[in-house]
C-alpha cells in the first residue's frame, strides 16, 4: 500500500460513498464491491431485551470479521467499509417468532475516495502559425466522495512553449465538490490559466495537453489521475488508485 507517512486520522473523520441497503433474513447476504455481509444469528427471547443481529463479513469470499449489531449501530472494518443495522423486524417484546422469519435491514457503505474532473477551455479550436498565443483555462474539480490531501497538479503542454502561467500547482487539501483556485491572491475562484506560444509550423499539427494529479485521502492512501486534452474536446485517459 502506498501511504503518506504523516497520515493520522480519527474514524469519525472518514467520509463514505453512497452505499446500498437490503433486508436480510437468516442466512441471506448483501454485497458491496468485494465485501459481503451475511446475517447469521438472531436472538430468541421472551424477555424485553435489546434486539441484535449477528453478522459475518467476508472479503473476496474469505471471512474477516464476526460482529453483533443493535439497531442504529455501525461497524467499520479497516477503514474500508461501514456496515450499519438500520432497522429490525419487530420490537424486542414481540421478537419471539422463528429466527427465519425475523429480519434486519443492513446498509453497506464503501470508503469515499477523491476523484477529479478537468474542463479545458480555449477561445478557438484551430490556430495558425505566428498567431496570438493560445490561452487555455483549466477548471479542476474534486468530484469524488472524499477530501483530497496534498494535491499536486502537473500540466504537460505537449511540446508547446509556456509563456504565461504555471504548470505545477499544489494545494494542501481540496474538499469534495470544490474546485482548484488558480489565483489564490484574488477573492474570486479562478481557473488555472496558461498562455502557450503558437509554433511556426507549416503542416497541421495536433498538440496534446496532459494533466496529472496526485493526492492522498485522509488515510494516507495515494491516488493518481491522468487526463488528456486533445483539441477540440477533452478525454479522460485514466483514473487509477495506487495499488494496495
Amino acid at each position: 500500500m502506498c501511504l503518506n507517512p504523516t497520515s493520522a486520522y480519527d474514524e469519525d473523520d472518514l467520509e463514505w460513498a453512497c452505499g446500498n441497503s437490503k433486508v436480510l433474513h437468516l442466512g441471506e447476504t448483501i454485497s458491496n464491491g468485494n465485501y459481503t455481509v451475511e446475517a447469521y444469528n438472531f436472538p430468541r427471547s421472551d424477555r424485553n431485551e435489546t434486539q441484535f443481529v449477528g453478522i459475518r463479513l467476508y472479503k473476496d469470499g474469505v471471512l474477516v470479521s464476526d460482529q453483533t449489531l443493535v439497531e442504529g449501530e455501525d461497524y467499520i472494518y479497516i477503514s474500508e467499509i461501514r456496515i450499519t443495522a438500520l432497522e429490525f423486524s419487530a420490537s424486542p417484546s414481540d421478537w419471539t417468532d422463528l429466527p427465519e422469519e425475523r429480519w434486519a435491514k443492513i446498509k453497506m457503505e464503501p470508503i469515499g475516495v477523491p476523484r477529479f474532473d478537468v474542463e479545458f477551455e480555449t477561445d478557438k479550436d484551430d490556430y495558425s502559425a505566428y498567431s496570438a498565443p493560445i490561452e487555455v483555462d483549466l477548471v479542476i474539480q474534486n468530484t469524488g466522495d472524499a477530501e483530497a490531501h496534498n494535491v499536486d497538479i502537473h500540466i504537460d503542454p505537449g511540446g508547446l512553449e509556456v509563456i504565461g502561467g504555471k504548470t505545477h500547482h499544489h494545494r494542501h487539501n481540496l474538499e469534495k465538490g470544490r474546485r482548484v483556485d488558480g489565483d489564490t491572491d484574488t477573492p474570486a475562484l479562478d481557473p488555472i490559466t496558461l498562455r502557450l506560444d503558437v509554433p511556426s509550423v507549416i503542416e497541421d499539427t495536433v498538440f496534446n495537453i496532459t494533466v496529472k494529479i496526485e493526492c492522498y485521502d485522509i488515510r494516507g492512501v495515494k491516488y493518481s489521475y491522468c487526463l488528456l486534452y486533445t483539441s477540440p474536446s477533452p478525454r479522460d485517459l485514466s483514473t487509477s488508485r495506487m495499488p494496495s
